[in-house]
C-alpha cells in the first residue's frame, strides 16, 4: 500500500487518539474504583457508626423503662421497654448488615445474648408480679449491671466500626496514591508515545524534504547528481520529477559547455591567422609600411589580444563548469606567488603613476594549482589597475584567515555601486554603477576567479564604497601537511 502524506497523518493522529482513549479509559477505571471505595465508606461504615450510636440511646431508654417498671410494677413501662428492645434488635441487625466486618463479630453476639436475657428476665418479673406480692427477684442493680455490660460491648462495637473506618480510609488513601501513580505513569506513557509517533511522522516527511533541499542546492552549484528518496508518498513523486529535471538540466548544461568550447576553439583559429598576418606586416617582409598603416596594425593587435583573452577566459570557464578542467594541486608558498604576480603588473602601474604596496604575514601553506592561482590574482590586480586613476594606490595583503590564508586586493579606484555588488561574480555581468570611461570588460574575469577559488575549496568576496575603492578578499584552506610560510613586509 502506498503511504501518502495524507495517510501517514491520518494513521499517526488515529494512533495518538487511540492511545489517549486507552489512557483515559484506564484513568477512569481507577477513578471508578476509588469512587466505589468512597461510597463504601460513606454508605456502610459511616451509617453503621451512626446506627451503633443510636443503639446507645435506645439502651438508655430501655434502662429508664426497666427501672420504672421494677419500681412501680406498671406494665405500661414494660411495654415501652419491649418496644425499645425490639427497636434495639432491629437496629443491631441493621448495623451488622451495614458493616460486613461485624457480621461474625463476638461483641455483637454478646450484646444480642445479654439483651435477650434482660428481656426474658423482665418478662419473668412481670409474671411473678401476677402470682404473688413478694419482692421481685430482679433488682434495679442487676438491670443496671446488665445494661452496663451491654454498654461495654457496645463500646467495643463502636471501636471496631471506627477501626474498620480507619482501615477503609487507609485503603482509600492507598487507592488514591495508586490511582495517582497509575495516572501519572499512563500520562507519561501517552505523552512519550504521542511524541514518538509525532516525531516519526515528522521525520518521514522532513527527511526527504531535506534531501530534496540539498539536491536543489547541488543544482544551484552546477552539480546534477541524482537524489535518492525511499518513501512512497507525494515527496517521492516530487523527487522523481526533480531527478528528471536535473537530468535534463545536465544534458542542457553539457550541450552548452560543449558549444562554448567549440565557439572558443573556432575563435582561436582565425585569431592565429590574424596574428600571423600582423607579424608579417610589422616585420615589413612584403615591403615597407607607413606610419598610418603601423597605427592600424597596432589597433588590430590590441583588439586581437582582447579577443584572444576573452576566448581563453571563456574556454577556461566552460571547462571548469563542465568539470573538464584539470588542476595540479600542490603545497604553495602563497606570499612568494602573490609577490611574483604583483611584480608583473608593476610596469603597467608605473605607467599610470599608481603605487603598489605589499604586506605579508606568516600564513599556513595552501594546496593550490600555481598557474590557476596566479591567474586569479592577475585578474584581480588587472581589475584594480583598470579602475584606479593616476596617483592611486593598490594594496595587497597576505595574512592568516578564518580557514588558513587570506589575500586581500584593495584599490582606491571608482568603487562599485551597492546594487551591482551581489552580481559582480556573475558570468557576463557588466556593472552599471560607478565605472570610468574606457574600462568596459568582458564580464568573465571575476566569474572565472570565483570558479577557480571555489574549486580550491576557498571563497572570494568583495567590499566597496563608490568613489573610494574596492577590496576583493580570497580565503584559501590549509594544506594537508599544514606547513607554514613566513612572509616579509615590503612596500
Amino acid at each position: 500500500m502506498r503511504l501518502t502524506i495524507y495517510r501517514k497523518m491520518v494513521m499517526g493522529f488515529g494512533l495518538i487518539i487511540l492511545v489517549m482513549i486507552l489512557v483515559n479509559g484506564a484513568i477512569l477505571l481507577q477513578l471508578n474504583a476509588l469512587s466505589s471505595t468512597v461510597r463504601s465508606v460513606l454508605s456502610s461504615d459511616v451509617r453503621a457508626l451512626d446506627g451503633a450510636k443510636q443503639l446507645r440511646t435506645l439502651l438508655y431508654d430501655e434502662e429508664r423503662h426497666a427501672q420504672k417498671f421494677l419500681v412501680s410494677g406498671d406494665t405500661l413501662y414494660l411495654r415501652l421497654f419491649v418496644d425499645a428492645a425490639a427497636q434495639f434488635e432491629r437496629q443491631l441487625h441493621t448495623v451488622q448488615i451495614l458493616s460486613a466486618a461485624l457480621r461474625n463479630y463476638p461483641p455483637t453476639a454478646a450484646i444480642s445474648r445479654t439483651h435477650i436475657r434482660l428481656y426474658h428476665s423482665l418478662q419473668n418479673q412481670r409474671r411473678s408480679y401476677g402470682r404473688s406480692t413478694d419482692s421481685p427477684s430482679l433488682t434495679r442493680e442487676a438491670v443496671r449491671d446488665t445494661l452496663e455490660l451491654i454498654h461495654a460491648h457496645l463500646d467495643m462495637l463502636i471501636a471496631s466500626i471506627r477501626g474498620a473506618m480507619g482501615r477503609s480510609i487507609v485503603e482509600l488513601e492507598a487507592s488514591s496514591d495508586r490511582a495517582l501513580q497509575i495516572a501519572v505513569v499512563l500520562t507519561i506513557i501517552s505523552v512519550v508515545g504521542t511524541a514518538i509517533v509525532a516525531l516519526a511522522i515528522t521525520h518521514t516527511i522532513t527527511r526527504p524534504l531535506r534531501v530534496l533541499r540539498e539536491g536543489t542546492r547541488q543544482v544551484a552549484r552546477g552539480e546534477f547528481r541524482r537524489i535518492a528518496i525511499k518513501s512512497r508518498d507525494e515527496i517521492a513523486s516530487l523527487a522523481d520529477a526533480f531527478n528528471e529535471m536535473s537530468r535534463e538540466l545536465k544534458h542542457s548544461h553539457d550541450l552548452r559547455a560543449e558549444m562554448m568550447q567549440q565557439i572558443a576553439h573556432e575563435i582561436r583559429i582565425p585569431l592565429q591567422s590574424i596574428h600571423s598576418a600582423y607579424y608579417l606586416l610589422t616585420q615589413q617582409i612584403r615591403g615597407p609600411i607607413n606610419e598610418r598603416q603601423r597605427e592600424l596594425l597596432d589597433t588590430i593587435r590590441k583588439n586581437t589580444e582582447r579577443i584572444a583573452d576573452f576566448s581563453n577566459q571563456f574556454l577556461d570557464l566552460a571547462r571548469i563548469e563542465a568539470g573538464m578542467m584539470e588542476f595540479d594541486l600542490q603545497p604553495i608558498d602563497l606570499p612568494s606567488l602573490v609577490k611574483s604576480v604583483l611584480e608583473n603588473i608593476q610596469v603597467s602601474a608605473s605607467e599610470k603613476k599608481i603605487s603598489t604596496e605589499l604586506t605579508m604575514e606568516t600564513v599556513p601553506t595552501v594546496d593550490a594549482d600555481p598557474v590557476r592561482l596566479s591567474q586569479v590574482f592577475a585578474n584581480l590586480l588587472s581589475n584594480a589597475l583598470k579602475f584606479t586613476d593616476e596617483g592611486g594606490t593598490i594594496t595587497v595583503m597576505v595574512q592568516p584567515g578564518h580557514h588558513a590564508a587570506r589575500v586581500a586586493v584593495r584599490d582606491t579606484g571608482a568603487g562599485i555601486h551597492p546594487d551591482d555588488l551581489p552580481h559582480v561574480f556573475s558570468k557576463f555581468y557588466q556593472a552599471k554603477g560607478v565605472r570610468p570611461r574606457g574600462t568596459k570588460g568582458s564580464g568573465l574575469g571575476l566569474a572565472l576567479v570565483k570558479a577557480i577559488i571555489e574549486h580550491h575549496g576557498g571563497t572570494v568576496s568583495v567590499e566597496s564604497v563608490p568613489g573610494e575603492g574596492s577590496t576583493f578578499t580570497v580565503e584559501l584552506p590549509e594544506a594537508v601537511d599544514k606547513k607554514t610560510v613566513a612572509g616579509k613586509d615590503q612596500s
